[in-house]
């Protein structure tokens, strides 16, 4: 009987290495701290450029989460795809309000034409945000409908400067094939003790991919993202004369 591990301890040994995941968060983070504070400096030159450096910014980071090699499917993109969009966004409305104003088109600050574009871009983009997390959590639970017990087989404890983390290696099996995977490490010492079983949808065609519950994920983008609705709203109400500031 085969035995393959789906996933490598995330601190296997007591040196203290970056793994691909920390890289990836350290350069978004670095993207998005650059492109804030270039854009805080573009401002005071001309307000345009720093949306534009703010925006290009949020697309990069957006780019960099896309290209995670671990995302091996279409849905697995959603949220990278999102984060590009809000940047092309930010960077290109400002341009796009000035071009308006300096034609026929708008003229004017604050015109009805403006108040319709910038609102349909907010219903899209809100509307994308609801729809995006559903879409991305079907796709996964399509796929993973193998259903089996995994079985805690180690818990490991580990001593770090003055604290102690503990992880967890589980093992399951796919049509008589065994598989381990190590869980997210925790501070708690009883969360998960050898012998604890719990349930598992799988992907039969790729054991690595497990279903996971993305309930909270889909009410933070439902919360997140009817405030922005509400706004693309309002600014066709207002942009029609219904209803004012």
């Amino acid at each position: 009987m085969k035995k393959h591990d789906i996933y490598e301890d995330p601190d296997n040994s007591n040196k203290e290495e970056l793994t691909d995941r920390d890289v990836r968060v350290l350069a978004i983070s670095g993207i998005i701290m650059s492109g804030i504070t270039a854009g805080m400096i573009f401002v005071k030159i001309d307000p345009r450029l720093g949306g534009l450096s703010l925006g290009l910014s949020i697309a990069a980071s957006g780019l960099v989460s896309y290209k995670d090699k671990e995302k091996k499917y279409t849905d697995q993109r959603l949220g990278s795809v999102y984060t590009i969009m809000w940047g092309i966004v930010f960077a290109a409305i400002p341009f796009i309000l000035h071009m308006m104003r300096t034609t026929s088109i708008s003229g004017e600050n604050g015109s009805p034409a403006e108040k319709y574009l910038v609102a349909v871009i907010l219903l899209i983009m809100g509307i994308s945000g609801i729809v995006f997390p559903f879409i991305a959590a079907k796709g996964q639970k399509d796929r993973c409908r193998y259903s089996t017990t995994a079985v805690c087989s180690s818990v490991t404890e580990k001593k770090r400067h003055d604290y102690t983390i503990y992880a967890a290696e589980w093992e399951y099996k796919v049509n008589n094939v065994t598989y381990t995977l190590c869980d997210r490490i925790t501070f708690k010492p009883d969360q998960n003790r050898t012998g604890d079983k719990r349930g598992l949808l799988v992907n039969e065609d790729d054991p690595g991919e497990i279903y996971h519950d993305h309930s909270v994920s889909e009410l933070i983008c439902v919360l997140f993202s009817l405030p922005v609705i509400g706004a693309g709203i309002f600014l066709i109400l207002n942009g029609a004369g219904i209803v004012g500031i």
